[in-house]
C-alpha cells in the first residue's frame, strides 16, 4: 500500500491542534499568528522545547517556500546571541515550517509598554547589540524586513531578533505587504513604500525607529490611521520629543527619509554612546550610597545575590571582570560593549550557577530581577513627568527638505530668463508646476493604490494608463495658483514701467537729445529689471499662494527622483545654473533686447 502524505493543517482553518505531529516535532499551542504565518511551542523527540513557524496554508506557494528556503539555509549557518537560531527546516511536504530555539520573555514593545522609555545608557546597550545582530544577519546575505519593538525578545541573554518576515499580531491593522515585504507602518523604511527592493539600509531605518520608540515609549510616526503613519515617514517627520539632544539629533538623521541624507548606524552609535557617558557620569556623582559592585562570588559558596538586592540598588552597576565576551562594538569609533557585555556576564554566571543582578530572564518568575536593560522586572511604570506633553503635529507633506540650494538655482534661472523673454519664461514656470503637480498626483494615486488593493504586478501599468487623466488633472489644478501668481507679476510689471516711464523715476539714462527733451527716458536694462522682479514675485505667489499646496506636494517625490542622491543633486543645480548664466548673457551685451512676445512691444503705460 503505498504511503500518502498529507497536511496536519486545514486549508484556511486553525492550524494543527495540540498534541499534533510535523515532522517529527509535537505541537504543543499555537504562540503567535500573523499575515504570513503562525508560530507554534513544539518539542522535539528529545521534549526539548522549540518554536515552529509554519506558513499558512493559503499562503503557501513555491515562491513563499523559497524565500523561506534561502533565509532558513542562511540563517542555519549563524550563531548569534540575537538571533533565534533555526534548528531544522521542512520545505518539500505539504506544510512547510522552520523550526527555531524557543526564546522565553517579553517583547520590547511589552517592556517599554509596561516598565517606560529606556535611559540614555539603557538605549545604547540595546542599540550596541541590536547593531551587532544585523551586522551578523546582513553578513549572511539576509534582510529581517520587519524590525519592530515587537520582534525584538529581552531573554536571558539580550535583545534577540524573531520573525525574519514570517509571522506577526493576528488582525494587526499595522500589517502591510510592499511587493514581497512584510512590513509595519512607522518601521518600514519609506523608500520599500515605493517599490525598492529591501537591503541592509531598510533594516538600519527600522533600527533607528526601534530606538526611537525606546527612547521615547511612542512609535516615532504615530500607530493610525496607517496613511497618516506613512506620510509622516516619507516626510521624515519622527516625533522625538523627550530624546536628550544628542540621541535626539542622531535618530532624526537616521530616520530622513531621503537614503543618501541619512546617519548610517556608526554615527548613531558615537551620538548615542556620548549620551550614555554623560548619563552615566551624572548618575554616578548623583550619590555614592547607590553604586552597588555585583559580583559573582556568591556562586562560590552556592549562595545567589538576592532579587530584592539586584531589583533595590541604584542605576549604577559595576559588572564582574573577566566575563565580558568577545564581540566587537557596532563601530570601533563608538567604543560600545553594550547589552553583549551584560549578556555575555549573564552567561557565563549561568553557566556557574551564580546569578548577576545587571541580567536577569523576564519570562514569568515571581521572583524579582533586573531586566537586560537593567530595570527591575515587575515594577511599575514610571509616572510621568510633570513637564509639558508634546502632540505629534500631523505631517506637512508639502515640506520639502534639501533641495533649497537647487530651488534657488531654478528660481534664478527664471528671473535671468524673464529680462529679456519674459513670455517664454512664464510658459516655462507654468510647464513646470504641470510637471510638479503632474508627479503629485501621480504618486499619491499609486500608494493610495497599493494602500488599498496590496501591491500588484499591474500597478505600472495602470499608473502609465491614467497618465494622460492625470495630466488633465494637473493641469486644471495648477491654473488657479498660475493666474494668480501671474495677475500679480502683471500688476508688478505695469507699476514698474510706470514708476520708470518717460519723464518719472530716471536711474539709467539714455543720453540723447530725443530723451531729453521728455523729461528723460531709462536704458532697457531697467525694463529687464523690472521684469526679473516680476517674475520673482510671480513665482513666490505661485508657488506658495492660494491653490498652491498640491503641486508643492509634488516637488518631493520629483525631486528625489530626479535627484536623489548628494552627488546627481549637485550636477543638476550646476546644469541649472549654466542655463541661468546663458539666459542671464543678452543683459551683458550692450544693448538689450526684449523679446515682449505675446504683447509685440513694450506696454505704453504713464502715470
Amino acid at each position: 500500500m503505498e504511503e500518502v502524505e498529507a497536511s496536519i493543517a486545514p486549508p484556511n482553518g486553525p492550524g494543527p491542534a495540540a498534541g499534533s505531529k510535523l515532522g517529527g516535532y509535537t505541537v504543543v499551542r499555537e504562540i503567535g499568528s500573523g499575515a504570513m504565518g503562525a508560530v507554534y511551542r513544539a518539542q522535539d523527540d528529545g521534549g526539548n522545547a522549540v518554536a515552529l513557524k509554519m506558513l499558512h496554508r493559503h499562503l503557501d506557494d513555491p515562491a513563499a517556500r523559497e524565500r523561506l528556503r534561502r533565509e532558513a539555509t542562511a540563517l542555519q549557518g549563524l550563531r548569534h546571541p540575537a538571533v533565534a537560531r533555526v534548528l531544522d527546516a521542512e520545505l518539500d511536504g505539504p506544510d512547510a515550517f522552520i523550526v527555531t530555539e524557543l526564546v522565553e520573555g517579553p517583547t520590547l514593545e511589552e517592556e517599554i509598554d509596561e516598565r517606560g522609555p529606556l535611559d540614555p545608557r539603557d538605549l545604547f546597550e540595546l542599540a550596541d547589540q541590536l547593531a551587532d545582530a544585523l551586522e551578523a544577519v546582513h553578513g549572511t546575505g539576509v534582510v529581517h524586513r520587519d524590525l519592530t519593538p515587537s520582534n525584538v525578545l529581552i531573554a536571558r541573554s539580550g535583545p534577540v531578533l524573531i520573525d525574519f518576515g514570517l509571522a506577526q499580531g493576528p488582525g494587526d491593522v499595522r500589517a502591510t505587504r510592499t511587493g514581497f515585504v512584510m512590513g509595519t507602518p512607522g518601521y518600514l523604511a519609506p523608500e520599500l513604500l515605493d517599490g525598492a527592493e529591501p537591503g541592509p539600509d531598510t533594516d538600519w531605518w527600522s533600527w533607528a525607529a526601534v530606538l526611537a520608540f525606546s527612547g521615547t515609549g511612542r512609535a516615532p510616526f504615530g500607530v493610525r490611521p496607517t496613511e497618516l503613519v506613512l506620510r509622516r515617514s516619507r516626510q521624515g517627520q519622527a516625533d522625538l520629543d523627550g530624546l536628550p539632544r544628542r540621541a535626539g539629533r542622531a535618530l532624526g538623521a537616521a530616520l530622513r527619509a531621503v537614503p543618501a541624507e541619512r546617519w548610517g548606524p556608526d554615527e548613531v552609535a558615537r551620538a548615542l554612546k556620548a549620551e550614555s557617558d554623560a548619563f552615566v557620569a551624572a548618575t554616578e556623582g548623583e550619590d555614592d550610597s547607590e553604586t552597588t559592585v555585583v559580583d559573582a562570588v556568591g556562586a562560590a559558596t552556592g549562595d545567589r545575590p538576592t532579587a530584592a538586592t539586584a531589583a533595590d540598588v541604584g542605576s549604577t552597576r559595576v559588572m564582574p571582570q573577566g566575563v565580558l565576551p568577545h564581540r566587537r562594538p557596532v563601530s570601533a569609533a563608538a567604543g560600545g560593549a553594550g547589552v553583549g557585555a551584560a549578556a555575555g556576564a549573564a552567561a557565563v554566571a549561568g553557566a556557574s550557577g551564580a546569578s548577576i543582578g545587571g541580567v536577569k530572564d523576564l519570562a514569568p518568575s515571581p521572583a524579582r530581577g533586573r531586566s537586560v536593560t537593567g530595570r527591575a522586572v515587575g515594577t511599575p511604570r514610571p509616572a510621568s513627568s510633570a513637564g509639558p506633553t508634546f502632540a505629534l503635529e500631523p505631517a506637512n507633506p508639502a515640506r520639502v527638505t534639501g533641495y533649497r540650494t537647487l530651488f534657488a538655482a531654478i528660481t534664478l534661472a527664471l528671473v535671468t530668463l524673464a529680462a529679456t523673454r519674459p513670455g517664454i519664461a512664464v510658459a516655462v514656470l507654468v510647464a513646470l508646476l504641470i510637471v510638479t503637480r503632474l508627479a503629485g498626483i501621480a504618486v499619491d494615486e499609486f500608494r493610495s493604490r497599493r494602500a488599498r488593493r496590496g501591491p500588484n504586478r499591474t500597478d505600472a501599468l495602470v499608473a502609465t494608463l491614467l497618465s494622460p487623466w492625470h495630466l488633465v488633472r494637473a493641469v486644471f489644478g495648477v491654473l488657479p495658483a498660475a493666474a494668480v501668481g501671474i495677475c500679480v507679476g502683471v500688476i508688478v510689471v505695469l507699476l514698474g514701467l510706470m514708476f520708470f516711464a518717460p519723464g518719472n523715476v530716471i536711474i539709467v539714462p539714455i543720453e540723447t537729445v530725443e530723451a531729453r527733451s521728455v523729461g528723460g527716458m531709462n536704458q532697457p536694462i531697467v525694463d529687464s529689471l523690472v521684469l526679473g522682479v516680476a517674475m520673482l514675485v510671480t513665482v513666490i505667489v505661485s508657488w506658495w499662494g492660494p491653490a498652491s499646496y498640491g503641486t508643492r506636494v509634488g516637488a518631493g517625490p520629483l525631486l528625489r527622483r530626479i535627484a536623489p542622491t548628494g552627488g546627481r543633486k549637485a550636477v543638476v543645480t550646476l546644469i541649472v545654473l549654466a542655463l541661468a548664466v546663458l539666459a542671464a548673457l543678452p543683459l551683458f551685451g550692450g544693448s538689450v533686447d526684449i523679446l515682449w512676445w505675446p504683447l509685440g512691444d513694450r506696454p505704453d503705460v504713464s502715470w
